[in-house]
């Protein structure tokens, strides 16, 4: 039985709910790191990303759209954007999660920001080309750069007590997916880890890992399988898929929201500000959707 027009109502009530609670704790945040320099800035840079991919969605779902077939309205919906947007979005915050919200070592998710800041300054790096006196300047400076923080890295304890050739792995290859577990491995080849072990690190219930992210990979990709469901899609099947990607994004902009709390304290106070009936809304999906 598919979801009711009033469950999934509900569902994207709470979702503009969520995403609006978000976005007003990352305006605080914005507000009390202004003018700050220091790594952590980049968490909120991040998070207005994952904010933006969520207004995005709102957009999408909130207008209905008809098309005209053999004389009959049938309502559209694109399930592959809205799939492939989730899946960025999950994404997003595990990258988010991994550099600002794990509970690790302070200096293991500075050095994991330092080297996630390397590999994109080495990539600007094979990008620019210096053929004009303006790009030559932005090479110097982007070298300038990269020194300063391969030096930074290497001041570390952390990174000084590991051995020359986990040093090596981290600085050559600008391997900020990493944890002190993965570096552990008596396995080189399992000292990086993948996007999937990122976004199982966060916390996320196995079991939601598979309904979410195996299946929205589905529709990333134009597989076989995703071209037969955007052929042959019956309407109660389209009304339980578009329930499941409003629950989704409930899921995981929840997850952000308690994780910002856990790093800010301006965060914690707004979401204190809410009501009772209100924080129960985002502890409960925080709660259902983590281990």
């Amino acid at each position: 039985m598919h979801p009711t027009k009033q469950e999934i109502s509900s569902a994207l009530t709470r979702y503009n709910f969520v995403v609006k609670i978000l976005g007003q704790i990352i305006d605080k945040v914005i507000e009390k790191n202004r003018g700050d320099n220091r790594w952590f800035v980049f968490s909120e840079k991040i998070a207005n990303k994952y904010l933006y991919q969520a207004y995005t969605i709102q957009q999408i779902i909130k207008d209905d759209i008809y098309l005209i077939k053999n004389g009959q309205e049938t309502r559209f919906i694109d399930f592959s954007s809205i799939y492939s947007l989730l899946r960025v979005q999950l994404e997003t915050y595990s990258i988010f999660y991994h550099l600002f919200a794990d509970r690790c070592d302070m200096e293991e998710k500075i050095i994991r920001f330092r080297l996630w800041e390397l590999d994109g300054l080495r990539t600007i790096e094979s990008y620019e080309k210096p053929t004009q006196d303006d790009i030559s300047e932005r090479l110097i400076k982007n070298k300038n750069d990269i020194d300063s923080c391969i030096a930074i890295i290497q001041g570390f304890n952390y990174y000084k007590k590991l051995d020359l050739r986990k040093q090596e792995f981290l600085i050559k290859y600008s391997n900020w997916k990493f944890t002190s577990k993965s570096l552990s491995d008596k396995n080189n080849r399992k000292w990086k880890i993948s996007i999937n072990q990122m976004i199982m690190n966060t916390g996320l219930k196995e079991s939601l890992f598979n309904d979410w992210y195996s299946f929205t990979s589905t529709h990333v990709h134009t597989s076989y399988w995703s071209v037969v469901q955007n052929d042959s899609l019956t309407l109660e099947k389209k009304i339980t898929m578009e329930y499941v990607a409003i629950m989704q994004g409930v899921f995981v902009t929840s997850f952000m929201i308690k994780d910002f709390c856990r790093i800010y304290e301006v965060a914690k106070v707004e979401f204190e500000s809410l009501t009772k009936k209100e924080q129960e809304v985002i502890n409960s999906f925080n709660n259902r959707g983590r281990k």
